[in-house]
């Protein structure tokens, strides 16, 4: 696995280097979103068919993309690849205390755990479903423009 993400990170970074491809080489985080978004809606519609080799394609496209989002944004010195990966990896068994330390938790002390490892992180507003779905339909919304000014 290390050697499969290191060979499509070394890719992208290759592609977005100054001598690599033309478009890739002049994309920023915020040009490449609306590629992110466009690629996991089409990994939702693979996952909804359950076809495993489209789901293959589409989730692998999803990853492409934020590999190159993660490495343009190494490229502009903000943070390294690396350290999204470590971040990743430590926030995943920091909420999982019961799974990398063996304790048997029913679910209701699953969620009241998990209310209190949120809280230590400082992410108490949860927001309802209906305005988490409002949040999304503003981000798309915003990007509608972007899909209406440029081309691809």
């Amino acid at each position: 696995m290390d050697q499969s993400f290191s060979k499509l990170y070394e890719v992208i970074k290759t592609l977005i280097a100054p001598d690599g491809c033309p478009w890739d080489s002049i994309q920023t985080p915020q040009s490449m979103k609306k590629y992110l978004v466009e690629e996991s809606f089409e990994a939702l519609e693979a996952i909804n068919e359950g076809d495993a080799e489209h789901m293959k394609e589409e989730l692998g496209d999803v990853i492409l993309n934020v590999v190159e989002i993660a490495a343009l944004c190494e490229k502009q010195g903000l943070f390294t690849v690396e350290d999204i990966v470590n971040s990743a990896s430590e926030k995943m068994i920091r909420r999982h205390p019961h799974v990398f330390q063996k304790k048997q938790l029913t679910m209701d002390e699953l969620h009241t755990q998990w209310d209190k490892i949120k809280k230590d992180e400082g992410k108490t507003k949860k927001l309802t479903k209906p305005e988490r779905f409002a949040k999304m339909q503003d981000l798309l919304n915003g990007l509608k423009s972007e899909y209406e000014e440029k081309k691809d």
